[in-house]
């Protein structure tokens, strides 16, 4: 019983491991990332692919549409990293949250701060631009 429940996790890890990448992808993120550190590939939907990885210490996740057209780069950071106003807008808008973790989100449409923050066992996604307005939210589990 034991063997079953042992082979039973381990083809469920392998067939999780074996994401197919297209190369086009795989090539853009080495250009984009030649120093990354132990890249780990999703495909987030039917188009897209993200790919998790380190870079200098720090955590950090890159997405790319099926042809390798760089979507966006999430870097994680300490809450005290965030711009000014966009604190003052969590700290007031979101007071009885709880902050659970904080990103600079990258695009080719520019820059933006995210924070996963969770009240109650529910978790919030809100994207924040540099001056701390609102960009979007999303409820999560």
């Amino acid at each position: 019983m034991v063997w079953a429940v042992a082979m039973c996790c381990t083809v469920r890890i392998a067939a999780q491991a074996a994401v197919s990448v297209p190369q086009a992808v795989v090539a853009a993120f080495h250009t984009k990332f030649p120093n990354a550190i132990k890249p780990k590939w999703e495909k987030e939907s039917s188009t897209e692919y993200e790919c998790n990885f380190h870079k200098g210490g720090t955590e950090m996740s890159a997405k790319y549409d099926q042809t390798g057209r760089w979507l966006e780069t999430e870097t994680e950071v300490g809450v005290t990293a965030l711009p000014a106003a966009v604190q003052q807008t969590i700290r007031l808008q979101y007071k009885d949250y709880k902050v659970k973790e904080a990103e600079i989100v990258e695009s080719p449409d520019g820059k933006l701060y995210e924070a996963e923050l969770s009240k109650g066992g529910k978790v919030t996604e809100v994207r924040l631009s540099e001056d701390g307005r609102v960009v979007s939210t999303h409820q999560g589990d």
